[in-house]
């Protein structure tokens, strides 16, 4: 933990390591600068010497823990406005991801929905293909079926008009040989009057 906490705040390493320097010059400075001791004479000097040397160190401790308070919340208010831009960046981030789904559903749910109705029109054109060659066909029959029933009409005319003409002449055929042979016996009994007018006892 301590390793972290050094890790993120490697400034502390710079002002621990400073305080601890300025300590050890301030203790180094006022060693050199105590007085010589006096005769005992002298009295309490040494000591109010010593305190002055220990409220200088207190003052620069003081300062030093001060400083590195300073430091410290200095630090932390840059870390949280960096998490805050983190977090800021994080959530746009998130929310241009979102936005980009929901894009790229959108783009797809069109897309299925043109996919769908180009499927409908090409159903619709097949169907709409099928049925003219479905009529295209029917018409044609009809158009074979009307042909051949004319035709057979025709045929059937023809044939009538051909009997017709059969029994026609078949008949014209029979009147003249009705007449042929009536005139035949018209002939035989004229001769017949003749002979019966010219023979014995005629006249």
């Amino acid at each position: 933990m301590l390793w972290e906490m050094l890790k993120k705040h490697p400034w502390a390493i710079g002002i621990s390591v400073l305080g601890h320097v300025i300590v050890i010059a301030v203790l180094i400075i006022s060693l050199d600068s105590r007085p010589k001791p006096l005769s005992v004479e002298s009295g309490a000097e040494p000591i109010k010497a010593v305190v002055v040397d220990e409220k200088k160190i207190d003052e620069e401790v003081q300062k030093l823990k001060a400083l590195a308070e300073k430091k410290k919340t200095e630090a932390l208010a840059k870390e949280k406005k960096e998490q805050e831009a983190l977090r800021k960046l994080q959530a746009e981030r998130e929310k241009e991801e979102a936005r980009l789904k929901q894009a790229e559903q959108e783009r797809a749910a069109l897309e299925k929905k043109r996919e769908e109705e180009a499927a409908r029109l090409a159903e619709i054109e097949k169907q709409r293909k099928a049925e003219a060659e479905k009529r295209a066909r029917e018409q044609q029959e009809a158009e074979a079926k009307r042909q051949e029933e004319e035709k057979r009409l025709a045929a059937e005319k023809a044939k009538q008009e051909a009997e017709a003409k059969r029994k026609k002449e078949e008949e014209a055929a029979r009147k003249a040989a009705e007449r042929q042979r009536i005139a035949e016996l018209e002939a035989q009994l004229a001769v017949c009057h003749a002979a019966m007018r010219d023979g014995p006892g005629g006249g």
